[in-house]
């Protein structure tokens, strides 16, 4: 079963895409419309944690955000 889920703020929306396993890997991708994260931006505990935690299963974490143009993120992790 596929499913979608908007979550709506009144400044900007975010859509998650559900987990998707393609040859043994579940991707997740995140995205919104924000004002998106300024260029000399520097991850802080949340972002860090996110991605070791996507290494320590043998998986990614990417981060793409340009300012005003909102931001993706996506995790790909392997699936046993």
């Amino acid at each position: 079963m596929r499913s979608e889920g908007t979550i709506q703020n009144p400044n900007f929306q975010t859509r998650a895409e559900p987990g998707r396993s393609v040859r043994n890997q579940l991707s997740i991708e995140i995205t919104d419309d924000g004002s998106g994260l300024p260029f000399d931006h520097r991850a802080g505990v949340g972002l860090n944690s996110m991605r070791e935690r996507a290494l320590e299963l043998g998986g990614a974490l990417e981060i793409e955000s340009e300012p005003g143009q909102g931001t993706v993120v996506r995790v790909k992790l392997p699936v046993p």
